[in-house]
């Protein structure tokens, strides 16, 4: 099986373009969501949606939240 490079060298431009937006969507996202909407088989759109979360009690009492 060939390097995670070759895979992506031997695709057409438009889905190495595709792949390079989606990881840019993904990168950094702690949590929430990255959608891909298809049509006829084509990516027509990505949507990134990213929460924040406030778990620590410590952060809000400190007045960092609700």
């Amino acid at each position: 099986m060939g390097e995670k490079n070759d895979y992506f060298e031997n695709q057409p431009d438009y889905v190495n373009e595709i792949l390079k937006r989606v990881s840019k969507a993904l990168n950094g996202v702690k949590y929430g969501s990255v959608t891909i909407t298809v049509h006829n088989s084509r990516v027509v759109q990505i949507e990134k949606s990213e929460k924040i979360r406030y778990d620590d009690d410590q952060y809000v009492v400190k007045g960092g939240g609700i």
